[in-house]
């Protein structure tokens, strides 16, 4: 029997710094979703332009209080497991390759709920050994306002 979901129209505001020894790159992607509860998940999806051109479909599966799970599908794939304090390893691919990469959780904030609301992220990504960037994400999600 399919489950029936009430997916909800959002406004997404993605911020993010991605650290490295030398730089700090800030960004800002402004853009609409959709967000719904199946089995005890939120899940949180939309569409962004890539630096490229390129559009990708981002999925945040959150499992309240304790696990994200990032996915990234379209010019642009990502996977990554999020659980604050612990290390996974997940991948980032562009047209150029696919990267294996270690993901240390150092903050799940998570205050999303289904009207709304927001999660803050952060997280170092190594490779080989070596520790490559260090990341802050905050998603912030409001319900679309009827014009």
């Amino acid at each position: 029997m399919k489950e029936d979901i009430n997916k909800c129209s959002v406004e997404v505001k993605v911020h993010s710094e991605c650290r490295s020894e030398d730089e700090t790159i800030p960004m800002d992607v402004y853009t609409t979703g959709n967000l719904y509860e199946k089995q005890d998940h939120l899940y949180l999806v939309y569409d962004a332009k890539e630096e490229d051109g390129g559009t990708s479909r981002t999925m945040l599966k959150v499992e309240p209080g304790k696990r994200v799970t990032m996915t990234k599908k379209g010019s642009h794939e990502l996977h990554f497991v999020l659980e604050e304090g612990t290390h996974s390893v997940g991948y980032y691919s562009i047209p150029e390759g696919t990267l294996s990469m270690g993901v240390m959780t150092t903050r799940l904030e998570d205050q999303l709920t289904p009207a709304g609301g927001y999660l803050k992220l952060g997280y170092t990504t190594d490779s080989g050994g070596f520790e490559m960037f260090e990341n802050e994400v905050t998603i912030t999600v409001n319900p679309m306002t009827e014009v």
